[in-house]
């Protein structure tokens, strides 16, 4: 069975409890106040130049648009909390969780599991927590295994996919979001001290790359937990997009010219927090914002939940804001359900996302026609 090289692995979307549970775990690892990072403390902060965003993200026509029909799996039973969706030529690479699967290899024309790789646990071939790396070209899609601090990468071996060799990547930082263009590599998640971290191809710190935080928090937990981003790299690898999961904003970090496009989203959040007695405290009413991100390359989208935890205990995006590159918001898409992650196809023309229906089920879903390219 001949597999295509991958196109665009992406996304990951976390709820509020998964994030917390993967924080609490982190601390231990991470008793650190800003500034101490152990053997890698010379890694240079670079602060990025503003550049002036588009006007048109504020828009009061915006068109919200409700995506009615879908492809639904028949599948009810293979997947429990998947984390990320990668489309793979015309197949679906899938990272779960808590299935017993964790990674899984979906038709994405029949919405059929074709296969499964790895096992839950801690030796070689398993996974605790995937979750896949966005990729710019044709690189094989890359699993990291947050809680084991380990890389995989898919390859393909007689036309059956299989998974590669491991490599441990063990730094001081709690490093969720992945992106690469082939050679450089690109970390974001929760870090009191940077934005972005690069990488060499070699998984050696190179920059932090350090932009001001939507949330001046005097508690290092509270800052990590409160800036927490989510991060995708353009198809030609030289523009990144950072999304904030209590901040309506959206960061646009141009490689090249070492700058940045700062600009809110469309619908304005609220992130509720208190620090007492060294102490950092979710209020209520706080309201989560976007919980993953693609760049396209002429489009943006970005799962947008704009929900709180005291009256949705769920905690799931429902929506995607399509953004141009400069900032315009161009649409809402109403998805209707919540769903745990999402991947729009390489030609834009179909959305992959993994639904609660109520149970998880793979969707395929149109690209409304005013917006397919």
């Amino acid at each position: 069975m001949l597999i295509q090289m991958p196109t665009r692995p992406r996304f990951l979307i976390i709820s509020m409890l998964v994030l917390v549970t993967v924080a609490c775990q982190d601390r231990q690892r991470e008793a650190r106040t800003p500034g101490e990072f152990g053997d890698w403390e010379e890694v240079p902060g670079v602060s990025l130049v503003p550049v002036p965003a588009g006007t048109g993200n504020a828009s009061p026509g915006i068109r919200r648009i409700t995506l009615e029909s879908a492809d639904v799996s028949p599948d009810t039973t293979s997947l429990a909390l998947a984390s990320a969706i990668a489309w793979w030529g015309e197949r679906l690479v899938v990272a779960d969780q808590r299935a017993a699967d964790p990674l899984q290899i979906w038709d994405a024309a029949t919405l059929v599991r074709e296969q499964a790789l790895g096992r839950r646990g801690q030796g070689p071939n398993e996974f605790i927590a995937p979750f896949l790396w966005d990729q710019a070209g044709d690189g094989p899609p890359v699993i990291w295994d947050f809680d084991q601090r380990r890389l995989t990468a898919l390859e393909v071996v007689g036309g059956t996919v299989t998974l590669g060799t491991a490599r441990q990547l063990d730094l001081p930082v709690s490093l969720l979001e992945f992106a690469t263009d082939g050679g450089r590599i690109w970390a974001s998640g929760l870090s009191a001290d940077f934005t972005v971290l690069e990488l060499s191809a070699s998984l050696v710190p190179t920059r932090r790359i350090v932009l001001p935080p939507p949330h001046e928090v005097p508690n290092p937990t509270g800052r990590r937990l409160a800036n927490r981003s989510f991060l995708a790299i353009s198809p030609q690898g030289d523009e990144l997009v950072v999304a904030y999961q209590f901040a309506n904003r959206l960061d646009l970090i141009m490689l090249e010219a070492d700058s940045v496009l700062t600009f809110p989203g469309p619908i304005p959040t609220t992130a509720r927090y208190s620090v007492s007695e060294g102490r950092f405290f979710w209020e209520e009413g706080n309201e989560i914002a976007y919980l993953g991100v693609q760049h396209a390359g002429d489009r943006i989208y970005a799962a947008f939940c704009g929900c709180g935890l005291d009256r949705d205990p769920v905690g799931l995006p429902t929506a995607i804001h399509v953004f141009r590159p400069d900032g315009e918001a161009l649409a809402i898409l109403e998805i209707g359900l919540p769903f745990t992650a999402f991947a729009v196809d390489p030609d834009q023309a179909r959305i992959a996302l993994v639904v609660e229906d109520p149970v998880p089920r793979l969707v395929m879903m149109e690209m409304p026609q005013e917006l397919v390219r």
